[in-house]
């Protein structure tokens, strides 16, 4: 069953604050980053159970790409809820 997807407020700021670093790093790569957010999650929404489950509910993916990065979301019956949009380097508990 897919699942429809949300962010929350706060994922939509990592996002676009990521997207952005990327952007100054290399024209066009902040495209690429949003992209490939948004290309993941809708993968997640098919298979939300794909990934590692880091507490109830809550589970972990890479971001293919760009994988320093991991999108943490919460599994719903009808949604997936993306938390946190985070780079490796970050603590994990930030989420």
């Amino acid at each position: 069953m897919k699942r429809n997807f949300r962010y929350s407020r706060r994922s939509q700021k990592e996002v676009r604050q990521a997207a952005c670093w990327y952007e100054s790093e290399r024209k066009g790569l902040g495209g690429k980053f949003s992209k490939a957010v948004e290309n993941q999650v809708e993968r997640l929404a098919k298979l939300p159970f794909q990934w590692e489950e880091i507490e109830i509910n809550i589970r972990r993916s890479p971001l293919l790409g760009f994988g320093s990065y991991y999108i943490v979301y919460e599994v719903h019956d009808d949604h997936i809820l993306v938390l946190s949009v985070f780079h490796a380097s970050r603590e994990p508990k930030d989420y």
